[in-house]
């Protein structure tokens, strides 16, 4: 019969398989060296994962560390309460004509910066509120922008009212000689 089948005797009952003597394996060799490199470029690569270790935990620790809520670069957006807020900005612009009247103007976001920015103003990233301060104060005619930022909470509870102020640096000066602006142009 075929290989691993049992055979039958004569009788018809199965026969017992003899046991196989196992025999003793001979000592098996060590694994060969490793192939590392040099001691001095082991040590340059283990300050390297070191370093990049290191800058993943300082990083992020950053802004765990910080007292900014409003910077959620690493938080979980999905749990959130900054994310929730319902937010409107409005900006006021103090400008003076070529006669050296100041006036001040509400400033239309949606036609002056992108939509995303506009975003970012809202949410009050301070990355973004400074540049978009830095951006306004390089028209000629800008001596002062005012950003007023109203909110409300997840909840439809209304938030403080938050109002920033920037003074275009160079252009204090003017503004002092400036006439003030009409009352019903001010913040509210």
């Amino acid at each position: 019969m075929g290989k691993g089948k049992r055979q039958r005797k004569s009788d018809g009952a199965p026969q017992a398989e003899q046991a196989k003597p196992v025999r003793s394996r001979a000592p098996v060799d060590a694994d060969p060296p490793l192939d590392l490199p040099p001691p001095e470029q082991r040590k340059r690569i283990n300050a390297l994962i070191s370093l990049v270790l290191a800058a993943s935990v300082f990083i992020p620790a950053t802004y765990y560390m910080s007292d900014d809520r409003r910077d959620e670069r690493y938080a979980w957006r999905m749990f959130s309460a900054q994310r929730a807020e319902i937010c409107d900005a409005k900006v006021l612009e103090q400008r003076t004509d070529p006669k050296g009247v100041s006036t001040r103007h509400d400033l239309n976001l949606g036609v002056t910066i992108h939509q995303a920015w506009v975003s970012g103003l809202k949410l009050g990233r301070p990355d973004i509120v400074a540049r978009f301060f830095e951006y306004r104060c390089e028209q000629a005619d800008v001596q002062e922008v005012v950003l007023t930022r109203d909110c409300r909470s997840g909840a439809g509870r209304p938030l403080p009212v938050d109002v920033l102020t920037h003074e275009c640096p160079g252009k204090a000066g003017a503004q002092a000689a400036a006439t003030p602006a009409a009352p019903g142009d001010t913040p509210q």
